[in-house]
């Protein structure tokens, strides 16, 4: 996806790690961009930072290293996922559903009643997010 909507021709290095893959950009703005476009075709949550790497009080400079975390909700289409019961309540289906398609929303299927549903990347994080 991100290629066919070239959404990485700003990337300006990429790295593969082993819980997923760092985007590199130079500007701030860029990496917001692409943030924004991941929210808009997967489903997840994202957190920003930003440390201090040196300042000039003179000047009153500041070199500022900005960190994007996007966190995408490990699900594909056609997984069958039993769902928590409170989060199976909220959207009105059984608890298992199958997974019909995954867009900034996750589609599912309710295989007892025959009822579609959607649910949203913030209901999936608060139902999947365990302290």
């Amino acid at each position: 996806i991100i290629l066919k909507k070239q959404a990485s021709l700003r990337v300006q290095a990429v790295e593969e790690e082993n819980d997923g893959i760092n985007f590199y950009f130079a500007a701030h703005n860029q990496a917001q961009k692409f943030t924004h476009f991941l929210h808009t075709v997967v489903p997840g949550t994202h957190e920003k930072s930003s440390k201090l790497i040196s300042h000039n009080e003179r000047d009153a400079t500041a070199n500022i290293k900005m960190t994007f975390v996007y966190e995408i909700a490990p699900i594909c289409r056609d997984d069958l996922v039993i769902l928590p019961i409170k989060a199976a309540r909220q959207l009105g289906v059984n608890q298992l559903c199958l997974v019909l398609r995954v867009s900034n929303q996750i589609h599912l299927y309710d295989l007892a009643a025959g009822v579609y549903t959607a649910m949203t990347s913030l209901l999936y994080h608060k139902s999947y997010t365990y302290s």
